[in-house]
């Protein structure tokens, strides 16, 4: 325990800058004109990306716990629907949110400590309501500019630095990606352990939350 500068055994509190990430996977089913058409495995698992404000590229959801009775968990679904959901979204449903199912990276240092999640969001390819998907789309807003759904196959090319980025060894997709970039290791690292924990049939690493964290009226 740490104590006072007067030597007493009072517990001091020490000051901690606390941040949430949450990187979200949606299971999107495939459309094939094969006899394995409906085949479960049939299926191209994505990722969110955010595109930052310029010149910081794209990495995941997530920033700062804001206020001292706001958990990480809500703190992941708060950023999440901040930096990557179109402005609407939330007037449409709870359905609509995504939710977050495992405490998968718990990194502190001095004065800082950082919750990393992973979340599911739902197939917004297969919605019929008639307001599209639930991403935010260009130009954003001051939060962020957009957010994507891209697969590991791309994601595993991006470079971590604008100054690596070379278009003529780039897919299709990625050169077609304003600022293709990524500000951190973090989408490397936490997608490529989700991808290889599916393709392999382990269990999905990290810490499952008990229950599903029920959306507060003040993330509306």
């Amino acid at each position: 325990m740490t104590t006072s500068p007067s030597g007493s055994n009072k517990p001091v509190r020490l000051p901690s800058v606390s941040f949430s990430l949450a990187a979200i996977v949606r299971l999107h089913q495939q459309r094939s004109s094969s006899k394995n058409e409906g085949d479960p495995h049939d299926c191209r698992r994505q990722y969110v990306l955010v595109h930052e404000r310029p010149p910081r590229g794209w990495w995941l959801p997530g920033g700062g716990i804001e206020h001292e009775d706001e958990t990480p968990v809500h703190a992941a679904i708060r950023e999440t629907l901040e930096e990557a959901a179109d402005p609407l979204l939330s007037e449409r449903g709870k359905d609509y949110l995504p939710r977050m199912t495992h405490l998968i990276s718990l990194e502190q240092t001095l004065g800082r400590i950082r919750f990393i999640f992973r979340g599911e969001w739902l197939d917004d390819d297969n919605l019929h309501d008639g307001h599209g998907g639930v991403l935010k789309r260009p130009p954003g807003d001051g939060d962020s500019v957009e957010a994507k759904w891209i697969g590991w196959e791309e994601i595993q090319h991006i470079p971590h630095d604008r100054n690596l980025i070379n278009t003529r060894e780039m897919s299709p997709f990625l050169r077609n990606m304003h600022d293709p970039w990524l500000r951190g290791h973090e989408p490397h690292t936490f997608y490529e352990s989700l991808e290889y924990a599916t393709k392999t049939g382990e269990m999905i690493f990290g810490l499952p939350l008990k229950q599903t964290v029920s959306v507060d009226s003040d993330l509306h």
